[in-house]
């Protein structure tokens, strides 16, 4: 919770700019599902799972756009409280 706190102030608050460096928002030419996305790097070692850049890209990506899209820094924690934090993907399959 508080790595994605973090991400949230540096991505949509001034942060710091050294966790701004880490990530990079998601670019393409078409209009995808999905707002705000990180760009999410594979490592071929299990080591660099557990790194920060890696749980926290994922972690982001899973969050509903409502939690990622909130005007302010409070609503954003009040939110994130009430969701479920894994680095699996939830799928409504």
């Amino acid at each position: 919770m508080q790595a994605l706190i973090l991400l949230y102030k540096s991505l949509l608050i001034t942060g710091p700019n050294y966790i701004k460096e880490l990530f990079s928002l998601r670019s393409g030419n078409y209009d995808l599902r999905g707002y705000c996305k990180l760009n999410h790097l594979t490592f071929k070692s299990k080591y660099l799972h557990k790194s920060y850049r890696y749980i926290t890209s994922r972690l982001w990506n899973n969050l509903p756009d409502n939690i990622k899209g909130a005007s302010s820094l409070k609503m954003f924690k009040n939110l994130l409280n009430n969701v479920s934090l894994t680095t699996e993907a939830n799928c409504c399959c």
